[in-house]
């Protein structure tokens, strides 16, 4: 794109926003009825869209006051213990460490610093040809725009393609844009029509034996700031197969062409929303043939009615489906006839659920992706989103782990009812507290050296969940000849093959018995109000 494409973009965007139509009028209830019936006509705002709020109208500011109450350190009922993300050992090598095995790193309970030395190591390596990646938010002090251009500078080819479009980050990315342009990297705005979200990085090196590749394919952005405050997953891999396709998605976006095929890699808007339905295809056939299939499904949103109406297809057809979805749901879990094996819970405690998750087991085999993008149409149709499917046993192992942890958690989690409201979950009389979040740390805490204390497993075979399945309103004739299995009373893990091992139970993590605080400010302004 020319540079005349981001200026372009910088004038409709940013001088846009500030004609658009005001759709909500928010004032003091001390605020003189003339001016704001001035306000209503000027606006054109309509009654109902009228709001009185004795709260602040603008917050932004409680942001620094609690900067300062947290710096003189006598207000400590007022904030979170500090908690950092957990650093890999000295002398831990990403850059070496992924052409052993795939890595997955869990953010912001593991560090993105691993991430940034591998870039830097790089681009100082002399056999590395080429870095491309994707931007969408960017931090203010970017470390990882700064390796960028240190490859640069280094003589390799650096390809950035930026998002100019990334709402309320318009303006930082086209100042990191220009960064880039001036060291020497080629920077490409995107495509007219789809919006690019994902999240992509592609290292290419080149040898006497040919072309190799570091691949990372993750669900959040590449924001250090952003990376200790909502969870998300990166997945770093040498597959050559995923390379390659990497390598034709960053081609064809060079070119604004969609991608068309992929085997591997899940990549919006033509094999993303296909591959997640063919799959559901795959666990609701399983159902109908009497094994015992179920998927879990974790993301931000929901609003695509092709998956909408799969995911009533598939409970229908027996299949348990938990879903963990923290924000927009246009679907109702347990409505009979319809949705009554869907069980949707949404998780919102001190970090920002921000991962997205999916795994399918047909009753012989599980299936596993991550992905930048949500169930919403405009991530299934509307963007550039890129997913992958994980096949290290150990990696799936660890997925597994995740979704089984956040489906007992019943510090942070509200379970939604037939009605669409939403019902606090809360612990048995005698049941241990089990905050997800918190037990991320634990779950996680030897995770860098893992590998090197024990085999890896055959493969993650689901194990039927804790809860009964439903049977269907008009089940299909062959699912009587394979009753399902008795169910168990606690969340199980996935056993490793031979399928007749012993299932390992999930280790249960206790977290302190005291009464969950509400948000910062809400304290805060609870605080100042006594």
């Amino acid at each position: 794109m020319s540079e005349s494409y981001a200026g372009k973009i910088n004038r409709k965007l940013l001088k846009k926003r500030r004609k658009l139509a005001a759709v909500r009028l928010q004032f003091w209830p001390e605020a003189p009825q003339e001016v704001v019936k001035f306000l209503r006509d000027k606006l054109v705002v309509p009654a109902d869209r009228c709001y009185t709020q004795t709260s602040p109208l603008d917050s932004g500011s409680l942001f620094k006051l609690a900067g300062r109450i947290s710096g003189d350190g006598g207000h400590t009922a007022l904030f979170y213990p500090a908690a950092k993300p957990m650093q890999a050992p000295a002398g831990y090598d990403l850059y070496t460490e992924v052409r052993k095995h795939d890595v997955l790193l869990a953010y912001p309970y593991q560090s993105i610093r691993p991430f940034i030395k591998m870039l830097l190591r790089a681009g100082a390596d002399p056999d590395v040809v080429s870095i491309k990646m994707t931007l969408y938010r960017m931090a203010r002090e970017s470390q990882i725009v700064q390796a960028l251009v240190e490859a640069a500078e280094n003589g390799k080819e650096v390809v950035a393609l930026v998002e100019l479009r990334a709402r309320f980050d318009e303006q930082n990315n086209i100042d990191w844009s220009k960064h880039l342009e001036e060291a020497g990297c080629t920077v490409i705005y995107g495509f007219d029509d789809y919006k690019v979200h994902s999240k992509l990085t592609l290292i290419t090196k080149k040898s006497a034996h040919g072309y190799s590749y570091i691949t990372q394919i993750g669900t959040g952005n590449y924001n250090e700031k952003t990376s200790e405050l909502y969870t998300d997953y990166s997945f770093i891999t040498a597959d050559l197969g995923i390379g390659e396709e990497a390598s034709n998605v960053f081609q064809n976006l060079a070119v604004q062409k969609l991608t068309e095929e992929s085997e591997k890699m899940l990549v919006a808007p033509l094999r993303f929303k296909s591959v997640l339905l063919d799959e559901m295809d795959r666990v609701i056939n399983a159902a109908r043939l009497g094994r015992p299939a179920s998927m879990i499904l974790k993301n931000n949103s929901i609003s695509d009615r092709d998956i909408i109406l799969k995911l009533e297809e598939a409970s229908c057809a027996g299949v348990r489906i938990d879903m963990i979805v923290r924000g927009i749901c246009c679907v109702r879990a347990g409505v009979p006839g319809r949705t009554e094996n869907l069980h949707i819970r949404s998780l919102v405690g001190r970090y920002l659920e921000h991962g997205r998750i999916y795994s399918f087991y047909d009753g012989v085999n599980t299936r596993i992706y991550i992905a930048s993008g949500d169930f919403l149409t405009r991530n299934t149709e509307c963007r550039v989103e890129v997913g992958v499917r994980v096949e290290d046993p150990v990696l799936k192992e660890k997925l597994d782990s995740i979704l089984r942890l956040q489906l007992s958690d019943n510090v942070n989690a509200r379970e939604m009812q037939p009605d669409g409201s939403y019902q606090k979950v809360k612990p048995a009389p005698g049941e241990p507290l089990v905050n997800s979040q918190m037990g991320m740390y634990d779950l996680l805490r030897d995770d860098w050296t893992a590998r090197d204390k024990a085999p890896a497993p055959a493969s993650v075979v689901e194990t039927p969940k804790p809860q009964p399945v439903k049977a269907p309103e008009k089940p299909a004739a062959p699912a009587k000849a394979a009753p399902q299995p008795a169910r168990p009373t606690e969340p199980e893990k996935q056993p490793v093959q031979p399928e007749k091992a012993a299932p390992a139970p999930m280790p249960i993590v206790v977290t302190e018995s005291r009464p969950r605080r509400t948000g910062l400010l809400s304290r805060l302004l609870e605080h100042f109000l006594k």
